[in-house]
């Protein structure tokens, strides 16, 4: 590997600049609410936005309330003091100005690139003693470092309509005059001694340095920036059926609030497939070999549906992306065109065709009038009906830039596209070092530096951090023995160990398998049953085994499973272990659907590969025994608690599925980790999803009375919940339909609360850092709790820190210290039978996001699946 070259700035050197709610960004105002509260003003009158402003102001004191108590955590002491080097960069801000806030709306619409640069020159055209480089635009929200708007109170208060007109060299689209109208919404104040850094400034900064990348040239794609004006610097790869695809290098950043310097900028190396050739390409290939215009079409929305696109017809930073929501069968070129809101009813409609013709001087002849269109639904903009606008595209004109589902089932492709994207630690910090010398040397950042004074120094932080000492594993019931811990967090759990925890034996269990491999299946569970924790043998009574003869394809299997595998399995089995003919999620999916759903059993799933390859037998055959114990009622290795008696800890986390939402809850015991509940909820999203977590918490503290009482234990006192799969974004909705509720349910039931949010998709990378570092302080915000966590063993040398917020808490003994919950998270990562090492989030969470694919993949009933019998099904 490369040396590392790069500067590093010690973050506690820094300036002390203060903070206040800015450490959870958009909650109730900012960023992207504050464009759909613009576009529900718009479409709903006066009366109801006002009704609509005085419910957030009420929604905003539920949450302040039940949030109240976040900031009495200190910052955390116990560990080994160290220093980490982070990918975070200083960004100072400089301005010191007040800034205005305005709704934009331009008509007729444009690409999102150009409305900041639209803006800027309507106001030129105006006349206007306002400099235009104070001026950007992003969606529906704009900045402005002057007031744009009149305050002449004959004239319509705070809105300012100006009339664009292009110059005479534009060609197609860009030729067109336009309208565009501004309403002041807010005076942003910056922050400084008295003004404190609020979120509505976060957002501010966050939609300028957005701006300025795509000034810069590059192009958004998700939530990365590429440079497509240059695609040759990708690496060019075969794909499906011959054709190329290409994986692109760029970056992603993002700014966050810090108890030091105000702002830190987060930036990361990103990587994208893009497919050679058009949209309309990979709809030909989906179609080849395929019999019948049903199959055809379902392989062809395997291809295309769910990916982003690049549209062909834009170039420089002018690149359109689109999300391909859906392929309309049921249109073509042909087709005309809806007319745009007030057109005059003779007006003449286009179609698709000859739009791209007329405004973007595509050739007809160039264009296949039989492709089907493309439809993507907007998630910012609303039509007059305050409905989502739907926009169609002809995929001649697009380019696939993500993965499709086809592409990932390409395990031979992902294998060479892991290869390349594989960065050892020094080349990837290597790399982050020459982009942010490329951004802060050239002129990409101009606009930020000359006007808003904005200075980021290319030098990566180093942090203060802690290193926690790993918790103490014991195995065995009555003598207990402590697990060896390795330097890699891994440990080792062989025969000879007993349980501490041992569930009930079934009375009867089947093995169902393949009749081409019988013998193999023989050896395997007879080495499973003699190689598992305490054998399988001592208790267990030998399988029942029942054998079908499997087919080619999927079809073919799934007939036999329903008419000859499933009628035949033994009416007393407790348990079931599956031999999978292939990986397919089909078949997977109807065997856990009977199991599940149907029987109310637990079941065990291995691949045929995996049994054939005898060199595999003991490792695959240990664990595959070992979730077969745990999903009927053992546990395999546990840990004291004591942090936190009489305590219950959730894991909470969503997953959509199709229109609805399952929510699913896992629960384990706060002073020994055991085992207390599982169950899932399919519910919409919004205050039903509240109801839905604080019905399975009531059913989870039921089980858990019935243990104490069992026990001779004290009755539950306290509730910690852990609530994954949330971006910054997402904070708010949580607080109010969720945080709220539980609040009210601990307040009646006497319980105390603690709600920790998981945030998976942080930014900030660690370098080398050792396992259980800790970082509370310097790169994150001084008010609240929020702490970032390396629990698990870095393979390539860096590693994404988990990133915990505290969201309400009144747990004594979570208020003393920041490190009893930053010590119960760590053991928690210890606590995940899947895996025989640390992982990188807390168990239950895990557990919890499993269960909820499960439930999506089985497409579960509206009460969803309630686990009665064993635990941790989706193991």
């Amino acid at each position: 590997p490369p040396a590392l070259c790069i500067k590093t700035i010690d973050a506690t050197k820094l300036d002390d600049v203060p903070t206040s709610d800015a450490h959870m960004p958009h909650l109730f105002g900012g960023g992207r609410r504050d464009a759909s509260h613009a576009l529900a003003a718009k479409a709903a009158d006066a009366v109801e936005a006002g009704r609509q402003k005085a419910e957030r102001a009420e929604d905003k004191k539920r949450v302040s309330k039940a949030m109240s108590d976040v900031n009495s955590i200190p910052k955390g002491t116990s560990g080994k003091p160290a220093s980490v080097t982070t990918n975070n960069f200083p960004f100072e801000v400089g301005h010191d100005h007040s800034v205005y806030q305005y709704d934009v709306h331009i008509e007729p619409n444009v690409f999102h690139q150009e409305r900041s640069g639209i803006v800027r020159a309507a106001v030129g055209q105006a006349n206007m003693k306002v400099d235009s480089n104070g001026i950007v635009v992003r969606g529906a929200i704009g900045y402005s470092a002057a007031p744009l708007h009149t305050t002449d109170k004959d004239k319509k208060p705070e809105t300012r309509v100006l009339a664009y007109t292009p110059p005479a060299t534009a060609r197609g689209v860009a030729s067109k005059p336009r309208t565009i109208t501004l309403r002041f919404t807010r005076l942003i104040s910056p922050p400084g001694p008295k003004n404190e850094l609020s979120s509505e400034w976060y957002g501010f900064m966050t939609c300028l340095l957005a701006d300025a990348l795509e000034d810069g040239g590059l192009t958004k794609i998700g939530g990365a920036f590429f440079d497509l004006n240059d695609e040759g610097k990708g690496h060019v790869m075969e794909g499906l059926d011959g054709d190329g695809v290409t994986l692109l290098t760029g970056l992603k950043v993002s700014l966050h609030p810090t108890d030091r310097s105000g702002l830190m900028l987060a930036v990361d190396i990103a990587t994208r497939v893009t497919r050679n050739g058009t949209v309309l390409d990979v709809l030909r290939e989906a179609e080849r070999g395929m019999k019948g215009a049903e199959s055809q079409q379902r392989a062809k929305q395997a291809h295309v549906e769910g990916v982003m696109c690049v549209a062909t017809y834009t170039t420089g930073n002018r690149r359109q992306t689109v999300r391909a929501d859906k392929i309309r069968f049921d249109m073509t070129p042909r087709t005309l065109m809806a007319l745009p809101p007030g057109a005059a009813p003779n007006t003449k409609r286009q179609t698709y065709a000859e739009y791209m013709n007329t405004v973007h001087g595509v050739l007809m002849r160039d264009i296949d009038m039989n492709q089907p269109l493309i439809e993507h639904t907007s998630k910012k903009q609303v039509d007059v009906d305050g409905k989502p606008k739907v926009f169609h595209y002809i995929p001649q004109m697009l380019r696939i830039a993500s993965q499709s589902q086809a592409v990932r089932d390409d395990t031979e492709l992902q294998k060479r596209i892991k290869k390349i994207a594989l960065m050892s630690s020094e080349l990837r910090f290597n790399t982050i070092g020459q982009w942010m010398t490329q951004l802060t040397t050239n002129g990409m950042f101009h606009r930020l530096r000359q006007h808003w004074k904005v200075n980021v120094k290319d030098a990566f932080v180093q942090a203060p951090a802690r290193i926690l000492p790993p918790p103490e594993l014991f195995s065995g019931g009555e003598r207990p023995r402590q697990i060896p811990i390795s330097g890699s967090s891994q440990w080792l759990v062989r025969s000879g160990m007993q349980l501490p925890i041992k569930g009930p034996v079934p009375k009867a269990w089947t093995v169902v398998y393949p009749q081409s491999i019988a013998d193999k299946t023989s050896q395997f569970v007879a080495m499973m049953m003699d190689n598992t924790i305490n054998g399988l043998k001592a208790g267990w009574p030998q399988p029942i085994k029942l054998s079908y003869q499997s087919g080619h394809n999927d079809v073919q299997n799934m007939k036999v499973l329903r008419e000859t595998v499933l009628p035949n399995i033994d009416a007393e089995a407790e348990f079931v272990l599956f031999v999978l003919p292939n990986d397919s999620e089909t078949f997977y999916h109807a065997v856990k659907t009977e199991t599940l759903q149907a029987w109310k059993v637990p079941s065990q799933c291995v691949l045929f590969k995996n049994v054939v390859n005898e060199r595999n037998h003991l490792n695959v055959s240990s664990r595959v025994g070992g979730q077969m114990l745990v999903k009927s009622g053992s546990e395999l290795w546990t840990q004291t608690g004591k942090d936190v008696p009489n305590s219950l800890v959730c894991g909470v986390t969503a997953t959509k599925c199709g229109d609805g939402v399952v929510l699913a809850v896992v629960a384990q015991r706060g002073d020994d980790f055991r085992f207390v509940y599982e169950g899932s909820r399919v519910t919409r999203p919004g205050p039903s999803m509240g109801r839905a977590v604080c019905e399975m918490i009531t059913e989870a503290s039921t089980v858990y009375h019935t243990q104490s009482k069992a026990m001779k234990l004290s009755p539950l006192t306290s509730v910690i919940v852990y609530r994954s799969g949330l971006d910054e974004g997402s904070v708010s909705d949580v607080s109010l339909h969720e945080v709220v509720p539980l609040r009210e349910l601990c307040t009646e039931r006497k319980w105390k609360l603690c709600v920790v949010s998981s945030l998976k998709r942080c930014l900030t990378r660690f370098y080398k850092p050792a396992i259980g570092t800790v970082v509370d302080r310097a790169v994150l915000p001084k008010t609240g709790h929020t702490f970032l966590m390396v629990a698990h063993h870095a393979n390539v040398g860096t590693a994404t820190a988990m990133k915990y917020t505290v969201l309400a808490n009144d747990v004594p003994a979570l208020q003393r210290s920041g490190d009893v919950v930053q010590s119960l998270t760590f053991k928690l990562c210890h606590m995940f039978f899947g895996w025989w090492g640390a992982t990188r989030e807390p168990s239950v969470v895990m557990y919890a996001q499993r269960h909820a694919d499960l439930c999506a993949g089985l497409k579960a009933p509206r009460e969803g699946i309630v686990i009665k019998k064993g635990c941790y099904s989706s193991l």
